[in-house]
């Protein structure tokens, strides 16, 4: 009788433990929603964080892999385009794998970094990285199949902040 009663006591107690951290972790929860302008911050980080993979990759795919033709100006549009479309498939998926990258990696970090809404703040950096992607292609044309990779812009970013958002 008395180990009976010794375990309801014991439960009871960690019951009331269990509440008491549940109680002390949604607080800590509320005061990290409640500070203005952390969840802009961690957009911006996010974004920040996916245009160095991106360029990384980029960069990668330009000096490496695929050298550009010394002195060629990226700024020079026409000359740009001349060596992309000498580039062959396979720079295209690194620039695609760069793009993707961005928009996960950004929404990874954004989402890590989210006192709140997790998924939100990963889709936001996943639209403004879509954006990018677009303004991107209307400048530099590249193959019809690259147009592929938009759609996947906002699932990356949505997975991204899944991994992270609370079950």
């Amino acid at each position: 009788v008395d180990l009976e009663l010794d375990l309801v006591v014991g439960a009871r107690r960690d019951a009331r433990d269990l509440e008491r951290l549940r109680h002390t972790a949604a607080v800590e929860r509320k005061v990290e929603q409640e500070r203005p302008g952390f969840e802009l911050l961690a957009v911006v980080v996010g974004l920040f964080a996916g245009m160095a993979v991106n360029m990384a990759l980029v960069l990668l795919n330009s000096k490496v892999l695929y050298p550009a033709p010394a002195g060629l100006d990226f700024k020079d549009k026409e000359r740009f385009q001349a060596y992309v479309d000498t580039l062959p498939a396979p720079a295209f998926l690194v620039v695609m794998a760069a793009h993707l990258g961005q928009a996960f990696v950004g929404g990874l970090v954004a989402a890590s970094l989210a006192a709140s809404h997790p998924i939100l703040l990963a889709m936001i950096v996943g639209g403004v990285s879509l954006l990018g992607g677009v303004m991107m292609m209307r400048t530099v044309k590249g193959p019809r199949w690259m147009l592929l990779e938009l759609p996947l812009y906002l699932v990356l970013a949505y997975a991204a902040g899944a991994l992270v958002a609370p079950a």
